[in-house]
């Protein structure tokens, strides 16, 4: 693939790095094992990756005191299924993903970073240049 870009583009310089693609040390992350929080769950959910993510943004919001929450799905389906337990667990999010009109994600967009929306559950659509500052955690 290096090659053929270096045919189109004679002037191209390639330039590798080992910082490329490492974490930060100022960022925080915190890793949750989904099958050990699935074990300790009582057995009467037929959803539990998504009850643990609606725990997760709850004891964000509530404990955190977070104001800005992006979680990325992969498709229209799963964003739309977060949207709506969230939604039955009252909290505020609203889904951004392409077959949404411009202005309304343009209105999310600015709920979102006015931080009258605390979550945004999106598509990779918003990894592609969205320009949000200010964002507590990402999903």
């Amino acid at each position: 693939m290096i090659e053929n870009i270096s045919n189109w583009f004679p002037d191209i310089k390639h330039v590798r790095t080992e910082n490329s693609h490492k974490i930060s040390p100022l960022v925080e992350q915190e890793w949750i094992d989904v099958d050990d929080a699935i074990e300790s769950m009582d057995d009467s959910s037929d959803n539990k990756e998504l009850d643990i993510l609606v725990e997760v943004i709850k004891k964000s919001l509530e404990e955190r005191k977070s104001k800005s929450i992006l979680i990325f799905a992969e498709t229209k389906k799963s964003i739309d299924r977060i949207c709506d337990a969230l939604r039955h667990a009252e909290i505020k999010s609203l889904p951004y993903y392409p077959d949404i009109a411009v202005q309304g994600r343009a209105m999310t967009l600015m709920l979102f970073q006015n931080q009258q929306l605390p979550v945004m559950v999106c598509s990779n659509l918003a990894a592609r240049g969205l320009d949000t500052m200010e964002v507590q955690h990402v999903i």
